[in-house]
């Protein structure tokens, strides 16, 4: 609990849960321990199979993955992963948030990162964005 309290800045002390946490276990632990929950059975067929894609660029390989809206016109969300650096830390999360929402066409897509490296600074040595932005075309390419 040392590193929690360093951490967070906060004086954890071992002891009973108080009423509100009591009640929240009640509440909670049902729903975290239901088949839904863990088999995800709830979820709709589109997020349990994304579109992905694979590029090498000299940067690295970078691994995309969408789930679309269930009419498939926007992306709900947006995955960047591999073997590359990008800079400031946080900017492939900043990058996917940008994504969410945007319309599911690659010629938007390629625009938005674009638009999101221009803007902020950001940068990915040895593929300048356009290696994600190919990622994310291609992904794109497996619903057609």
């Amino acid at each position: 609990m040392a590193g929690f309290s360093s951490a967070l800045g906060a004086d954890f002390r071992e002891g009973a849960l108080v009423p509100r946490e009591e009640e929240l276990v009640r509440e909670l632990v049902p729903r975290f321990c239901s088949a839904e929950w863990v088999l995800g059975k709830g979820r709709p067929q589109a997020a349990r199979h994304p579109l992905q894609a694979r590029v090498k660029c000299p940067g690295g390989l970078v691994r995309a993955s969408l789930v679309l809206t269930p009419d498939k016109r926007r992306i709900s969300t947006a995955s960047l992963r591999g073997d590359f650096f990008a800079y400031p830390t946080g900017a492939v999360l900043d990058l996917e948030d940008r994504l969410r929402g945007a319309p599911a066409e690659a010629a938007d897509v390629s625009e938005i990162v674009r638009a999101y490296f221009a803007d902020s600074g950001a940068s990915v040595p040895g593929m300048d964005g356009e290696g994600l932005a190919r990622a994310l075309s291609r992904a794109l390419e497996e619903q057609a």
